[in-house]
Order: C-alpha cells, then sequence, then structure tokens
C-alpha cells in the first residue's frame, strides 16, 4: 500500500500507513503499523490483559534511534498518557494516569529506527483495573431475593454467594469472562446474612484472587408495620405504614385484591399512605399491599384483613334520646384507643352542666348536677383511636328528668 505525503516524498511500508505530517512527535511524520520484522513489540503487560492498578510498567523491544509511548481511551489517542520522545534504545515507560475504571485502554508503542526513517507503531489494547464488587455496596441489606452484582471488568471473574464464608449453596456463576456483572437469583428473604466470594484472574497465566463480602439478606417481614394486621381501624380515614421499597402500591377493597374502597397508585419509595373512603360498619376491610425491590424486579404483594371502624359504638348507655334518671347520671361507650372528652350543657356542644378533662381510655364517666325540668340536655362526646387521628365527636340529646 502506497501513500504520497509531504509533497513529493513517497514513502512506502510493509503494513497500510494511517497518518502523516511534520518532524519530531511521531503524529507530525510519515507513519506507519510496524512489522513483525520492527522493534516496539510489547513485552510487558501480556497485551489483552488487566492492569493492576492506575500504574504501570511498560517495556518493550526498543528502536535504535527513538521510541514514543501513547495510552489513550480510543485508537490512536493520548489522552490518559503521553510520553514525548524516549531517546534512542528506551524501551521502558512507566504510565502513571490510567483508569480504573475496567474500560478497555489502547496503547501505541512508536519506533524509529533511524534519523530520517518514519515511525511506525504496534497498537495494544488492555482492561482497566477495576473494583471487586462495587455494588450493592458491601455490608448493605439487599433490596430482594434477586440481586444485580456489579464489579471491575477482569480477564476472567467467578462469583460465589452462600450462606457462609465462600459456600455457593446459594450462587455460583461459573466463569464470568470480562463480564462486569451478574444477577443473583433465590437470594433468602429472612434477613438472615449473605456471603459473597468474588474470584479474579488478572490474565490468563495469573492466578485467581479472590475477596470475602457480607451483606443483609432482605426481609419479608418489612411489610404492613401498622396498623396491626387484624387489627380494627380507627375510622374511615387510616394511615397504613411499612418498611420502603423501590415501589409500593396499597389497595383497600371488600373482597381479597380489591381496590373498589381505595387505590393509592404508584406510592415509589413512600413508606406510609392514608386511605380514605373507609366504611364505618365493622365490616372487612381487605388490604393489598405491593412492593417492588428494584426497577428490574416483579412485583410482590402481601394480604391483610381489618376491622372496619364502626360509627355505632360511641354513647351506648343510657340509650340517645332516653329520659335521664336524675340530677346524677353515668354515661359509657366503647373506650377509644387513645382519649376520650364529654360535654354536657343545654345547648348543642355546651359545656355549663359538665366538662371532662382528657379520659384516655376510659369508657364510662359519672356526671352530677343535671337539670330536673323536663328540658332537653345535650351531651357531645369526642374520642380519637391514634395520635394520627384527628379528633371525632358525636352529639347526642336527652331529656331530664322531672
Amino acid at each position: 500500500m502506497q501513500k504520497m505525503c509531504k509533497g513529493s516524498v513517497l514513502v512506502v511500508l510493509a503494513a497500510a500507513v494511517v497518518g502523516c505530517s511534520g518532524a519530531g512527535d511521531p503524529t507530525q511524520e510519515e507513519v506507519g503499523v510496524a512489522t513483525a520484522a520492527m522493534s516496539g513489540d510489547i513485552v510487558s503487560p501480556t497485551p489483552g490483559s488487566v492492569f493492576s492498578g492506575a500504574s504501570e510498567t511498560f517495556t518493550w523491544e526498543a528502536c535504535a534511534y527513538d521510541n514514543w509511548f501513547y495510552a489513550g481511551s480510543s485508537s490512536g489517542s493520548n489522552d490518559y498518557e503521553q510520553s514525548g520522545t524516549l531517546g534512542p534504545d528506551v524501551g521502558t515507560f512507566e504510565a502513571t494516569s490510567l483508569p480504573t475504571d475496567g474500560s478497555t485502554v489502547y496503547v501505541r508503542v512508536y519506533c524509529k529506527t533511524a534519523e530520517g526513517s518514519p515511525w511506525t507503531f504496534n497498537e495494544y489494547t488492555y482492561t482497566a483495573f477495576g473494583d471487586w464488587i462495587s455494588s450493592p455496596a458491601p455490608g448493605a441489606t439487599l433490596t430482594g431475593t434477586t440481586e444485580t452484582f456489579t464489579f471491575g471488568s477482569f480477564y476472567n471473574s467467578w462469583l460465589l454467594v452462600g450462606t457462609s464464608k465462600g459456600a455457593y449453596d446459594i450462587h455460583n456463576s461459573g466463569e464470568l469472562g470480562n463480564a462486569t456483572s451478574d444477577v443473583v437469583a433465590g437470594l433468602p428473604g429472612d434477613g438472615s446474612t449473605v456471603y459473597a466470594r468474588m474470584y479474579r484472574k488478572k490474565s490468563e497465566d495469573s492466578p485467581w484472587e479472590y475477596k470475602d463480602y457480607t451483606y443483609t439478606a432482605w426481609s419479608e417481614s418489612n411489610w404492613i408495620t401498622s396498623p396491626a394486621p387484624g387489627s380494627t381501624l380507627s375510622g374511615t380515614s387510616e394511615t397504613f405504614s411499612w418498611d420502603a421499597a423501590t415501589n409500593s402500591w396499597l389497595f383497600a377493597g371488600t373482597t381479597q385484591g380489591a381496590h373498589d374502597l381505595y387505590n393509592s397508585g404508584d406510592l415509589g419509595t413512600a413508606s406510609a399512605v392514608t386511605a380514605t373512603g373507609l366504611p364505618g360498619d365493622g365490616s372487612t376491610v381487605f388490604i393489598r399491599l405491593y412492593k417492588r425491590a428494584a426497577p428490574e424486579q416483579p412485583w410482590d404483594y402481601r394480604d391483610y384483613t381489618y376491622k372496619a371502624f364502626s360509627e355505632s359504638p360511641w354513647i351506648t348507655s343510657p340509650l340517645p334520646g332516653a329520659t335521664l334518671a336524675g340530677t346524677t347520671e353515668t354515661f359509657s361507650w366503647e373506650a377509644a384507643g387513645l382519649g376520650s372528652y364529654l360535654y354536657v350543657g343545654s345547648t348543642q356542644g355546651g359545656t355549663e352542666y359538665y366538662q371532662s378533662a382528657d379520659l384516655g381510655t376510659a369508657s364510662s364517666q359519672e356526671v352530677m348536677g343535671l337539670p330536673t325540668d323536663g328540658s332537653t340536655v345535650y351531651v357531645r362526646i369526642y374520642k380519637k383511636e391514634s395520635a394520627s387521628q384527628v379528633w371525632g365527636f358525636r352529639d347526642y340529646m336527652y331529656t331530664a328528668s322531672m
């Protein structure tokens, strides 16, 4: 192959001419790909191998007149290293700014055998040094029963995951070559310790090395934490809480899996939502919580049942509308979860006959000083079931005794 450069100067090389320019820098002169007979062959590190870090010493068969070294992120580039002229018979260079991200590194050794001769080069590729396991972070809690482990690129890798150090009763990847990730399925969901061992090999002839990691398994128990499954809801609105996931979704319905009462939509990483429009008749409410541990994971769900709040269990005695027995009367109701107040007066919401302090979870209160003139007596009871609920109240009317 031929190429004309520098006006009338014709340079013929045994391999393809890839560039032309002026004196000094190899990119400023006629350049060709070195043949096997030329010098510049890299002796170490072995072409195609994985670097041991950000620094690497390169050695090659030096050329008699001049030598030059490039390392870059693409073929022919020198964005990592550019040695400048190394002089005659210098066949070594320490590169100190190599990447450590497992990427491909392109290395060129330029060679000039005599004054006036063209620069020739040999080009090689290597894999940059990569970290061991980078994700999930060592010591972290796994996000589900399936997890993607990511790591640096090496000549070869192998991942073991088990219930004890070095074991592979959960996962044995086999040889992964220069892959940078591996999906591990069948992980436990009980919060136990998970052991991962990462083997790597820097080159075909290098020995296997390994590093051990521990993780905490995802726990399937981290679903609804409040209100307690099977309990009675505190009102027609209820805040449901759980340990956050990548995505969550809550249904409330009158049958299992239904959402005729409430459909939250995708809640993202939220760990609570207030469901509204719940019944107040003491019926069974079905709750389904969907969670997804990671975007690439399928949705999982758990079903729960609750007893709906009942609006009727407020004052149970004396019966609403009845005539009071005298100047003293004991009012009874079903206890609240957090607190109660009782007001008694001559008008709705009035307190001129009686105003209690917070009665807590008491379920009755004696009231004295009631009238005996046959007038209407108004009773208001306030109740609060939990700290997250607002105070609710009901009004009742009675007839004073004569």
